[in-house]
């Protein structure tokens, strides 16, 4: 088993939820062992929410997924199928009555679709009955 540690920058894609009328941006940060992952999502400008909620759908480079919630909460440890050490992707989105990306970033030369990463995704709250 390899210790991974990786990290990539989130930049805004979408206007409009920033607190202060500044850009959006953060950090993800990534430690892997074995099945073991340690991330860290640091977010920066973004509102307050009302309603709704945040989440940061985080996927390597098979397309495997991981979606955190991060209402109230920036560290999370979880055992994953994820495996980051060629880099992964992150999209941070607000879930109310859809799901909309307002943040992303890339860590490493893969291109990812990350609309339709979001598509395959199910978010709590957005399930069809």
């Amino acid at each position: 088993m390899n210790f991974v540690k990786k990290m990539c920058i989130l930049r805004q894609i979408k206007d409009g939820f920033a607190g202060d009328g500044k850009s959006l941006s953060g950090l993800v940060k990534i430690e892997q062992y074995g099945k073991n992952l340690s991330v860290e999502v640091s977010v920066i400008n973004f509102a307050p929410l009302k309603s709704g909620e945040y989440y940061c759908l985080i996927a390597d480079e098979n397309n495997r997924t991981e979606l955190l919630s991060l209402c109230g909460k920036s560290f999370f440890n979880l055992v994953s199928d994820l495996d980051v050490e060629n880099g992964f992707c992150a999209v941070v989105c607000f879930v109310k009555n859809g799901v909309f990306p307002v943040a992303y970033g890339v860590n490493g030369d893969k291109v990812y679709d990350f609309e339709g990463l979001l598509s395959t995704a199910v978010f709590p709250g957005t399930e069809e009955t």
